[in-house]
């Protein structure tokens, strides 16, 4: 937000395909970013989601290398499923 406040011509980057290395849940009706640890397995790369998911829990930040688009209509993601992450560049 703040890059593209200050002029930033398409500041964000495309979304990364990953492989989710577990199931999670969370109430339909709110698009979530979940924080997550990307990593490279083979020829793909695998996302695993930061279990301290609270917005309190800034261990969980710390710990992120991307955050994973949980989709507004869902309450459920099946470990194995191919999901969006986005890189974040402080890590």
């Amino acid at each position: 937000v703040l890059e593209c406040m200050m002029g930033a011509v398409n500041a964000r980057e495309p979304a990364l395909p990953a492989r989710l290395t577990t199931s999670i849940n969370k109430h339909a009706g709110r698009l979530e970013l979940v924080r997550a640890r990307l990593v490279a397995n083979q020829n793909e790369m695998d996302v695993e989601p930061i279990s301290a998911r609270e917005s309190h829990m800034m261990l969980g930040l710390a710990r992120a290398n991307c955050v994973l688009r949980f989709p507004e209509s869902a309450e459920h993601m099946e470990r194995g499923s191919s999901v969006g992450v986005e890189v974040l560049r402080w890590s």
